[in-house]
């Protein structure tokens, strides 16, 4: 937390949080109830993303369907304090391919006026393919307050993004994962440009940047992604943003 007072904790078990003094004890008061579907098994949380001003808890998953007794696939807010408390944040995302039937939020990023989601899923608001050699959505930006989608803003990767991180002096979202194509002028990736696991995204339009610097693709996998100096360009967008409100 930006106090430094307490650790957001995401994983197997949920979400929890744990004090930063002393021995690090669990802050009781923080209880979400993360649920799997059909079950009463602790979901799985594999992203977490705190704003600034401690309010509001983001967290994404890749096996969880009810967040405090909510329908919430895959992505969710919750109240910092307690927990207690889900959001209007809800994204439409789905992922009936493969069997796994459940989308996969790896790593979530905050603007002053996006929340930005990548990961592993098909379709968002419906918008997508179920073709294999078509276009998989695996990342997106959503509404801070209802979740809903900015449909104009809709990259592809023919794999998951498994990280990724904003890097605003440039106007970009960097990513990373398992993907060998991004985005292209055709429903297909026969077309594309090679990308290889790392690419630039464009805040603007959300097409790829001509910067490939790559893995070996293949196998190859990025899981994490970190821009330098992210905290103070983010805190200066949301000090703008309140400086116009």
């Amino acid at each position: 937390s930006a106090d430094g007072a307490a650790a957001y904790l995401g994983g197997w078990f949920g979400a929890q949080a744990w004090t930063t003094s002393g021995a690090g004890a669990k802050i009781a008061a923080f209880a979400p109830v993360i649920r799997k579907s059909n079950n009463s098994s602790a979901g799985i949380v594999t992203a977490l993303a705190l704003t600034p001003d401690q309010q509001t808890l983001y967290l994404g998953g890749s096996d969880f369907y009810f967040v405090n007794g909510q329908t919430r696939l895959g992505a969710a807010a919750i109240d910092a304090a307690t927990g207690a408390n889900t959001l209007t944040f809800a994204p439409v995302i789905s992922d009936t391919k493969d069997g796994d039937m459940y989308p996969q939020i790896y790593d979530i990023r905050l603007s002053a006026s996006h929340v930005y989601l990548c990961g592993d899923w098909w379709t968002t608001e419906g918008v997508g393919e179920q073709d294999p050699n078509g276009r998989q959505r695996n990342l997106g930006r959503f509404d801070p307050l209802s979740g809903a989608a900015d449909l104009g803003w809709l990259p592809w990767t023919d794999g998951g993004v498994q990280g990724c991180d904003l890097d605003l002096r440039n106007n970009v979202l960097i990513i990373g994962g398992h993907f060998d194509r991004t985005n292209g002028f055709t429903q297909t990736i026969t077309n594309t440009l090679p990308t290889n696991d790392l690419a630039a995204i464009d805040l603007d339009n959300g097409g790829v940047l001509d910067w490939r610097p790559g893995t070996s693709g293949g196998e190859s996998q990025l899981w994490a992604v970190t821009v330098a100096d992210e905290i103070g360009e983010l805190a200066q967008s949301f000090n703008k943003m309140s400086a116009d409100l």
